[in-house]
């Protein structure tokens, strides 16, 4: 009878190319060594078109603002499924009826795209960089219509609120904005990878990031037409009477969203995986902070390259203790530690024990976790 061992070894371990430079073990996979050079096929507006769907989705939960964007397709179709068994589940569970069967046929649409390898995915955004630019150009010119131009968002007071001063406030809005893009900042090399030219990735941002401002604008008329914010435009979309609007703005909403949660999601998950257990997964089937990358690359390293041959070797230059670098994790917790307190507070801010000069420090997280590291 075969033991874990050898049945792991026989079954579940994949078949790997061997090579002079890079022989087989239990480190390697084919899909996490250097991109070979046939392979680099992605140009500036394919990674420019990553950058378009994120900005149609920041600081969302992908999959669950897809489920949306289904929901407020059939509502569009059939308006009272906004009703479909309004009682089925408790008002406890947080979530309609309607709205987890929209997740789940988001879900369930999203699946075959994750088998798509990524030197092919740049298709996908090649179909974004054609469409999205219609829906972001409609929405921004409704916006700034609807709400009668600039003036009007222009000219609305600010109101800080929770004891934070306008200073404060803005030092908050700039952390809370750095936040909904962080995540896919780290995971770009995963894409960037794949880049015909390595400048593709400076124009890409430069060309695509600004589409999140078009979502600001979004936001700031809704408190003009409606009388409150709508920070999640579906919201928005759903409470729209002209129901072929609504769901052309949901599907393209819908579609934005599965490019962003396969490639901004999956697929750095699944390097994540790969990098754990190279030997049974594949890229089918990222390590220390952003700060602590950073930091080793333009202090300690002082911008010199990698030695990409040592990287793929065991027990070698990047080996470090054990396979850890320990100094690595150390600051990783020295830059989020300090921050701890804060975000006890934001989870309850009723509880007390947080002083609000703490609070005030922290409004700029972003940034101080960054100098801490």
């Amino acid at each position: 009878m075969q033991t874990f061992k050898q049945l792991a070894a026989n079954k579940l371990a994949l078949a790997h190319r061997d090579t002079a430079s890079r022989p087989t073990s239990r480190w390697r996979s084919a899909d996490l060594d250097p991109v070979p050079k046939a392979d680099k096929k992605w140009e500036w507006y394919h990674i420019g078109g990553f950058w378009i769907a994120e900005g149609f989705s920041a600081g969302q939960i992908q999959s669950y603002l897809g489920g949306l964007s289904v929901q407020v397709m059939i509502q569009a179709i059939w308006p009272s499924f906004i009703n479909w068994h309004a009682d089925a589940l408790p008002a406890s569970a947080d979530i309609t009826a309607s709205a987890l069967l929209g997740f789940a046929i988001f879900w369930l649409i999203s699946l075959p795209f994750l088998y798509i390898r990524p030197p092919k995915l740049r298709w996908l955004f090649i179909a974004k960089i054609a469409t999205m630019p219609f829906l972001w150009t409609a929405l921004f010119a409704w916006a700034l219509t609807a709400a009668g131009g600039f003036g009007p968002l222009m000219g609305m007071p600010s109101r800080p609120m929770g004891g934070m001063s306008e200073g404060y406030l803005f030092c908050y809005a700039v952390t809370a904005s750095i936040s909904g893009v962080n995540t896919f900042t780290v995971n770009l090399p995963d894409i960037t990878r794949y880049a015909h030219d390595p400048r593709s990735t400076t124009l890409a941002q430069a060309v695509g990031l600004p589409v999140c401002l078009t979502m600001i604008t979004l936001a700031a008329s809704t408190q003009v037409v409606y009388g409150q914010i709508y920070w999640n435009p579906l919201e928005m979309v759903a409470i729209w009477d002209n129901r072929p609007a609504k769901f052309f703005a949901g599907l393209l909403f819908a579609f934005a969203n599965i490019g962003t949660n396969v490639a901004g999601n999956s697929i750095a998950f699944g390097n994540d995986l790969m990098t754990l257990f190279p030997r049974y997964i594949d890229i089918s089937i990222k390590a220390v902070g952003r700060r602590v990358m950073l930091t080793d690359y333009y202090i300690l390293r002082r911008r010199h390259g990698l030695h990409i041959e040592q990287l793929y070797t065991p027990r070698g230059l990047y080996w470090y203790r054990r396979g850890i670098n320990w100094r690595a994790v150390a600051a990783f917790f020295a830059g989020l530690v300090p921050l701890l307190p804060s975000l006890v507070y934001q989870i309850n801010p009723a509880g007390g024990g947080i002083a609000r000069g703490y609070v005030n420090f922290s409004s700029l997280a972003w940034l101080e976790c960054f100098l801490f590291s």
